[in-house]
């Protein structure tokens, strides 16, 4: 061999390392310490890629009713790849599901947007200062002193029946513009003495952004939140002044609820880009107020007294759940009477899942094991396209059944333009 020929295989020799090192850092990078941003799709992932059990996954649909009793779809995402997907009945990737009160946790992300963006100079201003031009019932010195964080916390004091839907049902039938049948609601508690859950201080909420950025609250949510996302096709119900509902009133596919859970996993950060403030992250994922049970509440969100994440938490079983010390963003839709079982998932199943922050070694079997236990029970990865929505022009009419009374709404919907 020439010494031409030798320092040609040396130099070939060095590139191959090179290249090969280079792949090993990037692949560690990719997992270890640069999110995955899915704002054009989610990437997939067996659980063992990402430290996590598919046996103990498996388990999870084996615990199930044949259906998935009640469950619509159960999301386990870590990393920043879907690890787990299932969807149960006609209910698939692209079918947009109405979030109830997941809506509520959207909602206050706007409030952290536009206070960064000086529009809300701070939560301790009085609600009202807001409203100048209206004029108000019930007035007094009570509810002049509600401030935003009052609203936020569910510490208003004002009057809302939620716990049989007759508050949504009366703001819904009774009134043309909810913002202003809110601040018409007479006082029960003095601001800040009692919490008191209320759809209808949500809707308040919403109000007070879209008055304070001087933008229509939709048009805010899609510039600000939705577009960076990737989040292009939604629903959102509306009252006949075009406020959209920041209580209940949102409707996703459960791929973009994990979007903003994965926004909130990351501090705020999508793809180089704070979205929402970092502060406000922190803040309105602590609790600030107790409630009875296993909860206490921060800015719309629920945090749980013992456990180290935080959920959005909707009616009849819509959830998103972040839990920042294991990387994961679990994302849970149905239609049941007792949500508790989806506890039951996350507690026993899902978090046990995740069993260490490196990659386990390849589990075929675990992998065929969970593909055959979301089988038995009729799930599917949700591939099949399907749409259950129905539009008429650029505003849809919805029917929602509350409390056994089914009445007609406005609803303005997707896809971003």
């Amino acid at each position: 061999m020439t010494g031409r020929s030798i320092g040609k295989w040396v130099l070939l020799c060095i590139a191959v390392i090179l290249v090969v090192g280079l792949a090993g850092q990037v692949r560690v990078l990719a997992q270890d310490s640069t999110p995955v941003w899915p704002t054009d799709g989610w990437r997939t992932s067996t659980p063992e890629e990402q430290g996590m059990d598919s046996g103990q996954l498996a388990a999870l649909f084996e615990a199930l009713d044949n259906g998935g009793g009640g469950l619509h779809s159960v999301l386990v995402i870590r990393n920043g790849f879907i690890v787990t997907e299932a969807y149960f009945g006609i209910y698939h990737q692209d079918t947009q599901h109405i979030l109830y009160s997941v809506t509520k946790s959207f909602i206050s992300s706007l409030v952290g947007i536009a206070q960064e963006d000086g529009a809300i100079e701070g939560l301790d201003q009085p609600v009202l200062s807001y409203f100048p031009d209206r004029t108000v019932d019930n007035l007094d010195a009570r509810k002049q002193a509600i401030t935003l964080e009052h609203l936020l916390t569910m510490s208003a004091g004002l009057d809302w029946p939620e716990n049989d839907y007759s508050g949504c049902v009366r703001m819904v039938s009774a009134s043309d513009d909810w913002a202003q049948y809110m601040l018409d609601r007479p006082m029960i508690n003095d601001p800040g003495a009692a919490f008191h859950y209320s759809s209808g201080v949500s809707v308040l909420i919403g109000a007070v952004v879209q008055q304070a950025t001087g933008q229509d609250l939709e048009d805010f949510a899609v510039k600000r939140l939705f577009e960076p996302l990737g989040i292009s096709d939604y629903e959102w119900e509306a009252d006949p002044t075009g406020l959209v509902n920041g209580g209940y009133g949102l409707h996703l596919a459960p791929r973009d609820m994990a979007k903003f859970g994965y926004l909130f996993l990351n501090e705020g950060v999508w793809d180089g880009e704070q979205i929402v403030p970092a502060d406000w992250v922190a803040t309105s994922t602590s609790p600030h107020i107790v409630v009875a049970g296993d909860y206490n509440y921060g800015y719309q969100w629920w945090v749980p007294s013992e456990q180290d994440y935080y959920a959005a938490l909707g009616y009849q079983g819509q959830r998103i759940v972040v839990v920042p010390d294991l990387e994961l963003v679990v994302v849970f839709t149905a239609l049941l009477n007792n949500d508790s079982i989806e506890e039951t998932l996350l507690h026993d199943y899902i978090l046990p899942a995740a069993v260490s922050d490196e990659p386990l070694p390849p589990n075929p079997d675990g992998v065929a094991q969970l593909e055959a236990a979301m089988e038995a029970v009729g799930a599917s990865d949700g591939s099949e396209s399907a749409r259950t929505l129905y539009y008429v022009g650029g505003v849809g009419v919805g029917v929602i059944l509350i409390g056994g009374l089914v009445f007609w709404q406005r609803r303005k919907h997707g896809p971003v333009g």
